[in-house]
């Protein structure tokens, strides 16, 4: 049986009952927001390019959108040219994927899946609007998820319904 000093053992404990000790999700989140987006550029409205950014310079970017003197909108994008995208602030956001592939491109508007278009909304932006089907104003959450999948070099994520919109463009 292995004996400690009381002092080890009661500094340990109040270490154990400090606000200061991280729950195993909290450790999973802290490690998730130092990720890096390798071979990614993050644009903010107005400031500075950042490559290869952390997914919590990432979050923290959207989370700063604003309609009210901006940034109003962010881009990543990667090494090959592909961007996702997203515009908007206050809670309610648009984003847009962008995908090259044999000297061509398709280009996508996100949309919640589970709700069908029924009319169009505006989402306002730092001295715009963008004008988007009813299904396409997406909240934080919805918009950091896109991001993220994209930071991670994975497909566009399939809850949500995307709608191409390529020809406007060509």
């Amino acid at each position: 049986m292995l004996i400690l000093p009381l002092t080890i053992v009661v500094a340990f404990h109040a270490l154990a009952q400090s606000p200061l000790a991280a729950a195993p999700e909290e450790s999973v989140w802290k490690m998730q927001q130092a990720r890096g987006c390798t071979g990614i550029k993050l644009d903010v409205e107005g400031t500075k390019a950042v490559s290869n950014p952390y997914e919590g310079q990432v979050t923290a970017a959207l989370d700063q959108l604003t309609p009210d003197g901006g940034p109003g909108f962010l881009i990543l994008t990667n090494r090959d040219g592909d961007y996702a995208q997203v515009a908007g602030g206050n809670g309610a956001f648009t984003a847009e994927w962008r995908q090259y592939a044999d000297n061509a491109f398709r280009h996508w508007v996100a949309g919640r899946a589970a709700d069908k278009p029924g009319g169009q909304v505006a989402i306002a932006t730092n001295g715009f609007q963008i004008t988007v089907n009813s299904n396409e104003k997406l909240i934080s959450a919805e918009a950091k998820s896109i991001l993220l999948a994209f930071c991670r070099a994975q497909e566009r994520p399939p809850q949500f319904s995307w709608r191409d919109i390529t020809e406007r463009f060509q």
